[in-house]
């Protein structure tokens, strides 16, 4: 069986071929044709005619209103205008006098409404009016120099004091509307206007699309018949080849064409007997070609750019994923359902952006979700195909497994992010060493070596017994201090407790020696038990407890401080506190920044995957708990 999809455009099952697209038959096409031209020129007359009347309609409604509108004139008066100062120009009886007038002459001549509009500083003022039901006691006419509702419908007219001819909407509907503009004596704008509802020019229209409905007949129903006859004296040679053709496309390789009748359909015959021999020539390849795609680990997919991706190519080989790929081309089995929600949107974003650009090739990486619900990483090639127009329709490309691939990047930038960062504390470290020892052996023992350096002189130089004992026990003084100061700086360079396994006996050494460094009385607190860990982890809470030990001599102000260490699980805790000045834990990051306590001690823990918690207040003593993973070599490896 050979089976082709998307890519190729056909569809090849057992011996037969379907050919997806408009199938019609030529006789109908001639039929379609005949009504191509007959349906447009027979609605091009109907709509002209259409046209014409509507118009004639309106030329004559709009005379009518010229009329009207100029005949009002007349009854207002030339007058009429130049003696309204303000809204009392005219009194109530007057008015209601002239809206009655032109009810009545509205009535006479089939019209809807006559009234009259004054431009009266920057306001468009009524100054006659018509009762919408021709009853002036009703009293439901615009009074006189009450402001229009919708001003901004004369605002052209004003303008160009032209008469018009057009179409208004206001709040009694839709009318049609003659504004004929005048200056009063004054020179000021005033509209004498006329107007008829277009529902009444609107009832004519059924009568108009009945003549055109006739009309249409006249030209179609000729056509017609003109078509039939064609059809018959043009599909007869045609049918024979179309018999040939369905043969071929039902699996029937070996029919034979007839001889047709004219040339032309000669040299069709023969050019479709050599396609045959091409196509049957063109399984062969294809079967061949799906053969190596099935066993391929590259997938071939075409997808259409409808917001849904639906698919119209997919390569056998996609079953790698475990699922039936007949599900994969009929959309029982979605994108959505293989591809992770964020991945396919970042999908969509980048298709956008890609086609924004104008790029016809991308590339990208995407997660998809086999049928045991693995994700696996996929590299993917894509390229936009385009119609003649140039606008993209689908996308085509192909995409490969590169989950190894990608783990292994990964972890070497873990591999490279960690050993950046150590270098960088191993750095810091031999500087803030080096630093330390610089003032240690500067401010300290470089002083006192001056200072004995001088005293050795002075004695040298002394020849009274008396002096000589003097200087004597301030050189000892000075020598005790300069090997107290050596024994306390080889101290804080290296422990001797620093490799101890048993955390207690190794820390109870640690509070004697740093009893006698700094008075300092620190009780260490095991629960009891022996508590042993390998080297790298005692070693880290030696010099953290150290390093918080001493923080509470210089700066505590107290002289006693508590030590508590034990581990659980992976874990092990190391609890230090003091009941001194205290803190507030929120000013660690902008006071400590520049030294080597807590903030030093809270960034080495971190980095080996611990922890660090603070409680401390100005005046409540401090209390800052350490958690320290057991396992440190296997993290830094």
């Amino acid at each position: 069986m050979i089976e082709v999809h998307g890519l190729l455009g056909v569809v090849i099952k057992g011996d037969g071929v379907k050919y997806k697209g408009l199938g019609i038959k030529i006789g109908d096409m001639v039929l379609l044709v005949m009504l191509a031209l007959v349906l447009p020129l027979a609605a091009a007359a109907s709509i002209a005619i259409y046209v014409l009347q509507h118009d004639q309609i309106l030329r004559h409604t709009d005379a009518e209103l010229e009329f009207a509108a100029a005949f009002a004139h007349q009854l207002l008066g030339r007058d009429y205008h130049d003696r309204i100062i303000d809204g009392s120009s005219v009194p109530p009886e007057e008015f209601n006098r002239i809206v009655q007038q032109f009810n009545e002459l509205c009535a006479e001549l089939d019209l809807d409404y006559i009234w009259s509009l004054m431009l009266y500083k920057d306001r468009v003022v009524f100054t006659s009016a018509t009762s919408p039901d021709k009853l002036v006691a009703n009293n439901r006419h615009a009074g006189f120099f009450e402001a229009h509702a919708y001003p901004e419908l004369y605002d052209q007219t004003f303008r160009n004091m032209e008469i018009e001819r057009r179409d208004l909407l206001d709040n009694r509907g839709r009318i049609r509307a003659v504004l004929m503009p005048h200056y009063d004596a004054h020179g000021r704008k005033y509209l004498i206007c006329a107007g008829r509802k277009l529902s009444d020019i609107d009832a004519i229209s059924p009568f108009l699309w009945r003549n055109t409905a006739i009309i249409s007949l006249i030209f179609l129903i000729p056509g017609l018949l003109l078509g039939i006859g064609l059809v018959r004296w043009l599909v007869r040679p045609i049918s024979k080849l179309a018999e040939a053709a369905e043969a071929f496309g039902q699996g029937r390789y070996d029919t034979e064409l007839e001889s047709c009748s004219t040339l032309e359909l000669n040299i069709l015959a023969n050019e479709f007997s050599s396609m045959r021999d091409s196509f049957v020539r063109t399984l062969g390849e294809l079967e061949e070609f799906r053969k190596v795609i099935s066993q391929s680990p590259i997938l071939i997919y075409r997808v259409n750019l409808t917001p849904n991706l639906e698919p119209e190519f997919i390569s056998d080989n996609f079953a790698q994923l475990g699922y039936n790929v007949d599900d994969l081309r009929r959309g029982a089995i979605t994108w959505d359902q293989i591809v992770p929600s964020e991945d396919l949107e970042r999908i969509r974003r980048i298709i956008q952006e890609a086609l924004a650009s104008g790029q016809d090739t991308y590339s990208t990486e995407i997660r998809l979700t086999q049928a045991d619900g693995e994700l696996l990483w996929y590299k993917c090639w894509n390229q936009f195909i385009r119609n003649k127009k140039g606008t993209a329709v689908s996308l085509q490309g192909v995409m490969m497994d590169i989950s190894d691939l990608r783990a292994a990047r990964e972890r070497d930038i873990i591999y490279q992010n960690r050993l950046r960062a150590l270098s960088q504390d191993l750095l810091q470290a031999e500087e803030r060493e080096r630093r330390q020892l610089a003032m240690a052996l500067h401010d300290d023992i470089g002083q006192m070596l001056a200072a004995l350096n001088m005293k050795f002189a002075v004695l040298k130089e002394t020849e009274n017994p008396a002096g000589a004992a003097t200087l004597l026990p301030q050189i000892e003084t000075l020598m005790s201090r300069i090997m107290h100061t050596t024994k306390t700086l080889t101290w804080e360079i290296s422990p001797t407790t620093l490799y101890e396994t048993d955390l207690g006996a190794g820390l109870a050494r640690m509070a004697a020696e740093i009893k006698d460094f700094f008075g300092l009385e620190a009780q260490i607190d095991t629960g009891g038990t022996r508590v042993t860990l390998d080297k790298n982890t005692s070693a880290i809470i030696f010099r953290c407890t150290k390093e918080l030990l001493v923080n509470v001599a210089k700066h505590a102000g107290v002289k006693s401080a508590d030590v508590g260490i034990s581990h659980y699980g992976d874990k092990a805790h190391l609890v230090v506190s003091d009941a001194g000045r205290g803190f507030d834990p929120a000013s660690l990051d902008q006071s400590l920044k520049t030294k080597y306590g807590l903030f030093s001690i809270r960034e080495r823990i971190e980095h080996i995957g611990g922890s660090m918690r603070i409680e401390s207040a100005p005046g409540k003593g401090t209390k800052v708990m350490l958690i320290i993973p057991l396992d440190i070599q296997e993290i830094l490896s």
